[in-house]
């Protein structure tokens, strides 16, 4: 699979390019992309511009999760994800400017852990243990810059909240900072050995982790709201139970309420009061709504989150 960014209706790229006051870095980007010897220009019917990574050094080669920016705000750094079974992802760079793929040494990430602050063109990621010993464990949130002289740096610790378990099937599903960019939610989720799903904040300012709120079953895709310190966005998602605690063991558990608004005092609130399917939400820049994917055609677009 080749990495690819669409130059319209992507939102990696309407996320990165929605504080730019003018069109200049989305020129700069697009005139560079067209001369890349790495990157090949597409045009499909209906008129819409993408550029597609050709340049292989691993099997996938993929932008990061919608919801994350991939591309700095100045246009002159794109980090993506490397993977050969679309499992075990690591990180690699595109410079812009150099016209170069770069893979740096040791950044393997958790499961799709990776968050691009597009103003100083560092990217952040959950480390896994070299050991997969969690008794009283931790794992690191680092951080590295796109220069080669950069180095990987340590800015917190997420802790592992079950000592001698399995690893957790998720740490972080996706970093995601909060308004005041002091911190990064977390969603640790132990299904395997409880079945419950640890949410909270791990400030990068050197403060202590923040538990806000343990929930039964699998919840996943934590984003902190826009706006507030202290709320995120928390969504249910199907998961096999080994307990036995929702019915027969093994079975897969369907989703009965998908969004949660989380708060630091620990309440947690649905969005809507009914059931419902729907799936791939995300806050509105405002904080005001969130947006998501309706899969009985309802004709809704988005929830207001009050």
């Amino acid at each position: 699979m080749s990495l690819c960014f669409f130059l319209a209706m992507n939102t990696s790229w309407s996320q990165a390019y929605n504080a730019v006051e003018n069109n200049q870095a989305e020129q700069y980007l697009k005139d560079k992309l067209d001369t890349s010897r790495h990157f090949r220009k597409y045009i499909n019917g209906n008129g819409i511009v993408s550029y597609i990574l050709d340049t292989h050094i691993a099997n996938h080669q993929i932008s990061m999760y919608y919801t994350n920016p991939s591309i700095t705000d100045d246009g002159k750094y794109i980090w993506f994800w490397l993977t050969k079974d679309r499992d075990n992802f690591e990180l690699a760079l595109f410079d812009v400017e150099q016209d170069e793929i770069r893979k740096y040494k040791d950044m393997k990430i958790t499961s799709s852990s990776s968050y691009v602050d597009v103003t100083t063109g560092e990217v952040y990621w959950v480390k896994p243990p070299k050991d997969q010993k969690f008794k009283g464990d931790f794992y690191d949130l680092v951080k590295r810059g796109p220069l080669p002289k950069d180095k990987i740096e340590k800015v917190a610790k997420i802790p592992h909240f079950l000592d001698n378990a399995l690893p957790p099937r998720q740490v972080v599903t996706h970093l995601s900072p909060s308004a005041d960019r002091k911190s990064f939610a977390f969603d640790s989720g132990h299904y395997p050995a409880n079945n419950k799903t640890y949410l909270g904040i791990v400030p990068i300012d050197g403060r202590k982790p923040q538990l806000w709120k343990i929930l039964d079953r699998r919840y996943n895709h934590a984003q902190m709201h826009p706006v507030y310190n202290d709320v995120m966005l928390a969504a249910q998602d199907y998961f096999r139970d080994d307990l036995g605690q929702y019915g027969e063991k093994r079975e897969r558990i369907a989703i009965d309420n998908r969004m949660w608004i989380i708060y630091q005092d620990g309440e947690a609130l649905p969005v809507f009061p009914k059931p419902n399917n729907i799936y791939h939400e995300w806050w509105d820049a405002s904080g005001k709504y969130l947006w998501y994917i309706d899969k009985d055609g309802n004709g809704e677009a988005k929830g207001y989150a009050g």
